[in-house]
């Protein structure tokens, strides 16, 4: 499902006009580079691209109904530094000062950003969508 992921924020980024790379891919976590301005928008991002691949996947099975617990990531978490949990202290013996925290979003923090880019795009009556000045193609 990692294919259908990686689809979904390549298609939102351009989509958005945010700038991001994917780094790389461990067990459970996907891990994307972007400007720190743009950490909150590709987080926002993140999330609709995690429930568009469980959405295609569950229609691909059949199954209608999408389970909340699917459907978000519990936590988005944004760093400057990779380690297990952006909260995690990094003081070690070898590494006494500590680096500073990171934050983690869930989808309750990120709705004023989701309110934000849906912002950006109206539907005509038609059905028509446009943002940014004109008609948006599929």
């Amino acid at each position: 499902m990692l294919h259908a992921f990686l689809t979904a924020m390549e298609y939102l980024t351009r989509k958005f006009g945010v700038s991001a790379r994917f780094c790389m891919s461990v067990h459970d976590s996907v891990l994307y580079m972007c400007k720190e301005s743009d950490a909150d928008t590709i987080s926002a991002l993140y999330q609709i691209a995690h429930l568009w691949s469980w959405a295609w996947l569950r229609h691909r099975y059949g199954m209608r109904e999408m389970p909340h617990a699917n459907a978000w990531f519990s936590s988005i978490e944004v760093d400057k530094i990779f380690r297990k949990s952006a909260t995690a202290s990094t003081v070690t013996v070898s590494q006494p000062v500590p680096e500073p925290k990171g934050r983690a979003h869930t989808i309750t923090t990120l709705v004023p950003v989701l309110e934000c880019l849906g912002s950006r795009f109206q539907k005509d009556p038609d059905g028509t969508v446009y943002g940014d000045g004109g008609p948006q193609g599929e």
